[in-house]
């Protein structure tokens, strides 16, 4: 059978070379006009499965290929390893991902689509998203990412709060320069005003704490795990061993599941408390834990 495009249509690829297929669609995609061509895309991708490529199939694939994340991230990175403009590509792997909520080793793909001019919703979506697994379920952070979002910062472009919190998450205990501690400064103030507060807020400064009336405070985290109403039960023990009654109280969650609730303890009082998670199907009792608040330092 002579090889061509509607016999290749009519027998399927295993009837002929794949070397030959791959000169027949090379030269086809060189020609080709319209984007529209499902059987030419799908030519174009076996064969690059297969190791059949050059630079015109890749850059058509790149501008109009979309099919499982897994295979459009194999034809970005053989993209991006023969030089091709795979911005077109990357977005449509972003946008997948974050449609699912299933994200794997995007981050070179997102700072691949970064540098071109991306849409500015899925870019605010993406660096949201993160921003929101890093702080909740402690997803690493790459620095590069952190990068982006304050160049972000730089351009004045919005922000949403919680990229602003995953910053202040990310440079606890890190020495910064000047300029960068104001700004860290300038975001805990005002994730303090707006009560979106985690437990490592504490961490900063004392003389940040003062300034936004936390010092005295310490605060304590519960993830929602089935998505019920939370309730904490505590005592507030002036010494060891003290016969104190509990108290328990309904707490709204903070962010996305995660319940904080913030105590005023004076030095040496030891809080015990646990949580309780009630659905309709069934009850979460957390550990029982315990924590002292730590020598007050007075300035």
């Amino acid at each position: 059978v002579e090889l061509s495009y509607e016999n290749l249509k009519q027998y399927g690829m295993d009837a002929f070379e794949k070397k030959d297929i791959f000169i027949l669609c090379s030269k086809r995609v060189r020609e080709q006009q319209e984007a529209g061509d499902d059987f030419l895309l799908y030519l174009c991708f076996e064969l690059v499965k297969e190791g059949f490529y050059d630079k015109a199939v890749l850059t058509y694939l790149a501008q109009n290929y979309c099919g499982a994340t897994r295979d459009m991230k194999m034809v970005w990175k053989k993209a991006k390893e023969y030089g091709v403009n795979a911005k077109a590509l990357a977005e449509r792997i972003i946008t997948q991902m974050l449609f699912s909520e299933v994200m794997f080793q995007e981050e070179e793909i997102f700072e691949d689509y970064y540098g071109g001019r991306p849409y500015f919703r899925l870019k605010q979506a993406y660096l949201a998203y993160v921003s929101r697994m890093y702080v909740v379920y402690n997803r690493i952070m790459p620095g590069d990412i952190i990068r982006i979002m304050l160049q972000e910062l730089s351009q004045k472009e919005y922000l949403a709060d919680i990229c602003k919190v995953a910053i202040l998450k990310y440079y606890v205990g890190k020495e910064v320069e000047p300029v960068m501690l104001s700004l860290l400064k300038e975001f805990f103030m005002e994730m303090n005003r707006k009560r979106l507060v985690f437990p490592f807020f504490l961490s900063y400064p004392v003389k940040w704490l003062k300034e936004a009336q936390v010092y005295d405070k310490v605060m304590v985290e519960y993830q929602s795990s089935i998505g019920g109403k939370v309730k904490i039960v505590y005592r507030i023990l002036p010494f060891k061993d003290a016969v104190v009654e509990e108290h328990s109280e309904t707490i709204l969650p903070n962010y996305d599941g995660v319940f904080v609730k913030e105590f005023v303890l004076y030095e040496g009082e030891i809080l015990e408390y646990y949580f309780i998670e009630e659905s309709k199907e069934r009850q979460i009792i957390s550990e029982k834990t315990s924590c002292v608040k730590e020598q007050i330092v007075y300035e």
